[in-house]
């Protein structure tokens, strides 16, 4: 992975779900590097800069609010998209270090869309 173009990290163990969240970035000229684990989210996140994370909670190895704390322990300040079908609200995502929450359902796609451009544009200058 070269460091220079723009990557969005979607941490999600569903290969499904994390094809088509991979197939949204893409549509809006983001790279998507997979990673079904934390261990595996913890490992691209220590090796290389993202634009955005986009973070499931139930992963197989760890809760992926914890992996959003971690994250802000170590400064990372990459803007943080949870993307769950877990019963959490805005305020304990954010309270995780999250900046934004979206609930897996038929709308969230759109809204997804539109959050990850958004917060990647704060990361990404220029898009």
């Amino acid at each position: 992975m070269s460091t220079g173009g723009k990557y969005v990290h979607v941490v999600e163990d569903d290969p499904g779900t994390a094809e088509l969240v991979g197939f949204v970035a893409q549509t809006m000229g983001y790279r998507p590097v997979y990673a079904g684990t934390v261990a595996r989210a913890r490992s691209l996140i220590e090796k290389a800069a993202f634009c955005l994370i986009l973070l499931d909670i139930g992963l197989p190895d760890g809760n992926g609010m914890e992996l959003c704390r971690w994250l802000r322990t170590i400064n990372c300040h990459t803007p943080v998209l949870i993307h769950t079908g877990n019963p959490v609200s805005p305020q304990e995502a954010r309270a995780a270090g999250a900046d934004d929450i979206i609930h897996k359902s038929s709308e969230a796609m759109d809204r997804l869309q539109d959050v990850v451009r958004l917060l990647a544009r704060r990361e990404c200058p220029g898009l």
